[in-house]
């Protein structure tokens, strides 16, 4: 069946400030929006989604700012507002089992702020920009349940990242466990503007689920 569509994705956030004690906002610290003084604003708003979406058959496009969610790039929602990215991004699902995923951004709404800023790092030991960054990857379930995922990522003389994720759930009575490997390789590219990388990052998670509830050990 073809199918092909246009829509538009938006949301908007407002934040009132409870709490504008200067000590406690720590000068912002991506917590709260400050002044020039450091003197937290007592409110502000921002558009926080507002992409168009193009469909086509088992394709879509997503264009302006939007929320992504991936191995290599995904948004924070732990602070005051969620964050979003402005670009594009691209899925594609005509194979069955698997999803292919791109995307391309050069301005960022943090968590915390009323506009946008340069592609930035939240951990960095001094403050850290990048004209873009960029992702493409895939997810793919097999027949018979096993899921794997393979990503790509740069950040534009930052970093180069690579992922590589695979996992099966499994299921004894009412008890599901999904249980997954990742791996990271994360190497300093370009002007190297964080300095040096060359990072390799492990893990395993299990992850049992009863009707509603759910814990996860890492």
């Amino acid at each position: 069946l073809f199918r092909s569509g246009v829509g538009l994705d938006l949301a908007a956030y407002s934040v009132v400030a409870l709490e504008r004690n200067p000590a406690d906002a720590a000068g912002g610290s991506n917590r709260m929006l400050v002044n020039s003084d450091g003197d937290v604003e007592p409110s502000w708003s921002r558009l926080g989604v507002a992409a168009l979406k193009l469909r086509m058959a088992e394709s879509e496009l997503k264009i302006g700012r939007h929320q992504v969610a991936n191995p290599v790039m995904n948004f924070s929602d732990t602070r005051t507002v969620p964050a979003s990215f402005d670009g594009w991004s691209f899925e594609n699902s005509s194979i069955k089992g698997l999803v292919l995923k791109s995307g391309y951004f050069s301005k960022m709404a943090p968590r915390y702020a009323a506009g946008t800023e340069p592609i930035g790092l939240q951990y960095a030991m001094r403050p850290v920009s990048s004209d873009w960054t960029a992702y493409a990857g895939g997810d793919y379930t097999s027949a018979g349940g096993l899921k794997s995922s393979v990503y790509v990522s740069r950040i534009q003389d930052i970093w180069d990242r690579e992922y590589l994720g695979i996992g099966r759930d499994f299921k004894t009575g009412e008890i599901k466990t999904s249980v997954k490997l990742s791996a990271y390789n994360t190497q300093s590219s370009g002007k190297q503007e964080a300095g040096y990388i060359d990072q390799q990052a492990y893990g395993l998670t299990v992850i049992p689920s009863f009707k509603n509830h759910t814990v996860e050990f890492g």
